[in-house]
């Protein structure tokens, strides 16, 4: 259960001063002109949680030395290992790092930081869809809204970097596709987003082995090289090397695999699209 007096007991928690943003799911219901109303948030089939997204590591530490404090624990013994990680010897460690605490009565809360998110703006800009573009900063209680007009039916967010088929990795497209049936089961028009996505990943194809997928190669060979760089050094030939270490991790980095790879999520695209179609007939 969450309604909007857990929800502002959960920001009167954050000291003042503190230099975050509150965002997710429940805030549809919590912004002005809402998308959701609480009702409808408490029928989801899974519970909603709250997001707070600080603006630097030590923001987050910050943030969540005082959730302890105030009796939050985490989760489980991972997410306390994080939390231990961010506030003692390592914060800012990854671009993107969360750390899940929970406390009776409350819903769940997420305390993320993410690398180049300085502001509550900063932070919509790399959400996937534009349905979900809205965000309050905690301290001064001032909302940053970048939804459609039509609050119920999602679109790509175009603002995202990610989303531009001549320099991105299409297998960020297939995770985020996901959240396309879950926004979809809580009323949220979804499908010209995994429309976008099937045009994306079919612009992918046509580009070929020269194009976004290459990404993920070009990386892979990078640590590839840097793996076998002694093995080289000592006298082995450079492609005696490379067969060993590609044999080792089960690496198939062919052009013709990552085609197929692409083919089968433009399938269960399509396949999930023809479903929800006919749910709508």
């Amino acid at each position: 259960m969450i309604n909007e007096k857990l929800v502002n007991d959960i920001l009167d928690t954050v000291p003042n001063g503190a230099r975050c943003c509150y965002t997710g799911q429940s805030i549809l219901a919590y912004v002005d002109d809402p998308t959701f109303s609480w009702d409808e948030v408490n029928t989801w089939e899974n519970e909603t949680d709250l997001d707070l997204f600080a603006y630097s590591p030590q923001s987050q530490a910050a943030l969540i030395q005082a959730f302890l404090s105030d009796g939050w624990k985490p989760e489980n013994s991972i997410e306390k290992f994080k939390a231990d990680r961010v506030r003692f010897w390592d914060p800012g460690k990854y671009n993107l790092q969360t750390v899940k605490l929970i406390k009776d009565g409350y819903p769940e809360l997420n305390i993320s930081w993410r690398k180049g998110c300085e502001d509550c703006l900063d932070v919509i800009k790399v959400f996937d869809m534009d349905y979900l573009m809205v965000s309050m900063d905690v301290d001064k209680r001032v909302f940053a809204d970048l939804r459609p007009k039509n609050k119920r039916v999602a679109h790509v967010n175009k603002l995202n970097p990610h989303f531009n088929p001549y320099d991105a990795e299409p297998s960020y497209w297939y995770r985020q596709f996901d959240r396309c049936p879950k926004g979809w089961s809580r009323g949220i028009d979804t499908r010209p987003v995994a429309e976008q996505y099937v045009d994306w990943i079919e612009i992918s194809l046509k580009i070929g082995d020269k194009g976004a997928a290459s990404k993920t190669r070009e990386y892979k060979n990078r640590a590839m090289m840097d793996t076998i760089a002694p093995l080289i050094e000592h006298g082995m030939e450079q492609e005696v090397a490379e067969l060993i270490y590609k044999m080792s991790y089960g690496q198939n980095s062919s052009w013709d695999a990552t085609k197929l790879k692409h083919t089968v999520m433009i399938n269960r695209i399509k396949q999930w699209l023809d479903a929800v179609n006919k749910e709508e007939k």
